[in-house]
């Protein structure tokens, strides 16, 4: 299996490419480097009406790629809500899309004691949705800071059962996110343990990020407080875990031009 990570740069919550620039950006990585599953970051497309016509572009240039995509805000087909919130799309290689599942939540905080039991149920209860299929492979979806379903560094675990066994049935894990996450030593140790081997189970998880190169973050009084630009040269930003292990990925697209696009394949562990 080859995968692909694809991400983009922004500022905040705009990016510098607009969203139909990041539409033909994602059909051109696929038609020039043909990966088998293509993971995009958070945000990867702006609503449904993006996410349908790479699906249509991808069902008729022949494709043999799977491609994970969520989008910036969104809401469920059934949703009769006015809310907008990320959802994940999987778009198969003959142009269908089904969905993966809409983010719950994103600190680990929010599924802690007491106050995280109507969170964790809620997160519990998209679980069968958030599943796919990527050839033979099963396939599941973690949002962003889903992944802190999973808490400690020394001793991972997860807070929930019935999510440790979707986790646990699925080859493939994808977490796309917004931006590039802190705190690298927990996030390893959480990406070690969800890609473990299990029995003779091969099992990958992959993530990939955009990098936020204001130069500052906004509180929530709307201040701006300065911090580091990220940049898409960081190992972190993309990762592949293949049983437990890091992988070393090969870099396609350095960032220049407003995105990100690595490589890895599996054949290369062999």
């Amino acid at each position: 299996m080859k995968i692909g990570t694809l991400s983009f740069a922004k500022k905040i919550n705009s990016f510098d490419l607009s969203p139909q620039e990041k539409d033909r950006v994602i059909i051109r990585m696929i038609n020039e480097n043909n990966p088998n599953l293509i993971l995009c970051a958070g945000w990867s497309v702006k609503g449904f009406n993006n996410v349908e016509y790479i699906a249509k572009e991808i069902g008729k240039s022949n494709s043999n790629t799977y491609a994970v995509v969520e989008t910036q805000y969104d809401h469920l087909p059934s949703d009769v809500s006015s809310d907008r919130y990320h959802v994940v799309y999987l778009i198969n290689p003959k142009g269908s899309v089904s969905i993966l599942g809409k983010q719950i939540f994103g600190q680990a905080r929010n599924v802690r004691g007491k106050q995280g039991e109507a969170c964790l149920a809620a997160f519990d209860a998209t679980l069968d949705q958030r599943q796919g299929k990527v050839d033979n492979r099963n396939l599941i979806s973690l949002c962003c800071g889903e992944i802190n379903i999973l808490h400690g560094r020394n001793q991972v675990h997860c807070v929930s059962e019935v999510a440790e066994d979707a986790l646990s049935a699925a080859d493939i894990i994808v977490n796309p996110t917004h931006d590039l996450m802190g705190n690298h030593g927990t996030l390893i140790a959480k990406r070690k343990w969800i890609s473990k081997k299990i029995g003779n189970r091969n099992r990958i998880y992959i993530s990939c990020s955009n990098w936020d190169n204001a130069g500052y973050a906004i509180n929530n009084n709307n201040e701006r407080r300065k911090r580091n630009k990220q940049t898409p040269r960081g190992k972190m930003i993309h990762t592949v875990f293949y049983n437990g292990i890091q992988q070393d990925m090969d870099v396609i697209h350095n960032g220049d031009g407003g995105f990100l696009y690595r490589q890895w394949d599996e054949s290369s562990t062999q």
